[in-house]
């Protein structure tokens, strides 16, 4: 029978375990909405080791007017809609919990909300749902949603069991809102027989086409130690600590030392080394896939970490170019403007082996060249 793993102390180390049935008998047995009753429990398990339901955590702090006015349905159906995009999903399979509270940040008094979401119908596991999970979160941004991204550790990581309390607050009561009855809809643990959560194109057009590109180029300048600023043509240059690797040649440089260029769309790293003067490395760029002919710099920009960016870039490759084993050949897609009717005819193009072959991956720059 399945163990479930758990720990009733948010700073702790030490795991307990329970099976399936005894442990809902643990978290149901303490249980009161009317009297605001409820155990203290955390879910607690490796991450990196188990597989998982898909799960979001969102809070939101509001002083007291804000509260008064503010409509907690409206948030939940307005995250549950954007959650279905991102997610492929329909509102009947996300588990719901709630919670509504005073509390205090730096003796200040706020009101805070807390809806714990969980995709009841799929599977997953970190190295798939990770890298999608912080684009998804660019895209809430936007409507000035957040949720919580501590959640998702790489090892051992907690999340709070719906009918508990969070130790030493009584008002914490997490309650459900939707399968009251079943709480296995509501441990993550619990992933026998459920499909694999599967990103699809659609989903990963989606959130690459609402990326912010400025939350995603600050976070890829605070992982370096800038020493100077300037601004020209409208251009960011930025000098960077000399001790930092320059990634053409894998070492530091005695002399000369590497800096970033932001533009508009674009954060790209050079070096003032005569020798690398001219290399380029696009760190991020604001990508358009909805070019007419393959964009050689818009693929190059797909940087592969973990895998998390091959998807996407296999997509855009795979859009202008397709193989036909029946014929062993690749084939590109050329967009030809017809004056006469004036729109873009498609056709297939066959492309001779030896002109892939001359796109060669540069080892310093991770560039087809």
């Amino acid at each position: 029978m399945q163990q479930i793993t758990f720990t009733t102390l948010m700073k702790t180390n030490n795991t307990q375990s329970l099976t399936l049935e005894d442990f809902i008998s643990k978290i149901n047995d303490s249980y009161d909405e009317d009297d605001k009753e409820g155990t203290n429990c955390y879910e607690y398990f490796n991450l990196l080791e188990k597989e998982f339901k898909p799960f979001f955590d969102f809070d939101v702090k509001l002083n007291k007017k804000e509260f008064k006015e503010f409509n907690i349905n409206l948030y939940q159906n307005k995250i549950t809609d954007k959650l279905n995009r991102v997610c492929n999903a329909v509102n009947e399979v996300w588990a719901i919990s709630e919670d509504h509270r005073i509390t205090k940040i730096e003796d200040k008094k706020i009101w805070k909300v807390s809806l714990h979401f969980i995709l009841t119908n799929k599977k997953t596991n970190a190295k798939s749902f990770y890298p999608y999970i912080r684009k998804v979160n660019y895209l809430f941004k936007q409507d000035k949603i957040e949720f919580d991204t501590s959640v998702y550790r790489k090892g051992m990581g907690k999340f709070r069991m719906s009918q508990t309390k969070k130790e030493g607050d009584k008002h914490s009561l997490l309650k459900p809102v939707t399968f009251k009855d079943d709480i296995t809809k509501h441990i993550i643990q619990v992933v026998d027989g459920l499909d694999e959560f599967i990103i699809t194109k659609e989903m990963n057009l989606l959130v690459n086409n609402n990326i912010d590109k400025d939350e995603n180029i600050r976070e890829l300048v605070s992982g370096y130690t800038v020493v100077s600023k300037k601004e020209k043509n409208n251009c960011t240059f930025m000098d960077l600590d000399k001790e930092t690797i320059c990634p053409f040649i894998g070492r530091k440089h005695t002399n000369n030392h590497i800096f970033l260029v932001q533009t508009e769309d674009c954060l790209m790293i050079k070096c003032h080394s005569d020798k690398c003067s001219s290399k380029v490395k696009i760190l991020f760029k604001n990508m358009n896939s909805d070019t007419i002919d393959f964009d050689l710099d818009v693929f190059n920009a797909f940087q592969i970490k973990d895998g998390s960016n091959y998807p996407a870039k296999r997509d855009y490759f795979e859009k202008y170019y397709k193989y036909f084993r029946d014929t062993n050949t690749f084939y590109r897609i050329q967009m030809n403007y017809n004056n006469r009717y004036k729109y873009y005819e498609r056709e297939l193009v066959e492309i001779q082996k030896g002109g892939l072959a001359d796109l060669q991956i540069d080892q310093y720059t991770d560039k087809f060249v």
